[in-house]
């Protein structure tokens, strides 16, 4: 497990990767961005409600910094 890696949630649905990094590479180098969809069932069906993102940093100092 990398200790640079930040788990982010409520990312709006309308974020796409590159605003995700916009904003997070004020805190410093970004090795990887991954987005996934956070989806709830109802009534039977799955739904999306927002994004999970995982931002990994080059170093553990810059992800605290964008903590």
């Amino acid at each position: 497990m990398f200790k640079s890696n930040l788990y982010v949630k409520f990312i709006p649905l309308t974020a796409t990767k590159e605003e995700v990094e916009s904003v997070f590479n004020k805190a410093g180098t970004i090795i990887s961005i991954k987005l996934k969809n956070y989806e709830v069932e109802e009534f039977g069906n799955k739904t999306p409600k927002y994004q999970i993102g995982y931002v990994l940093y080059e170093s553990v100092k810059q992800a605290q910094k964008a903590i």
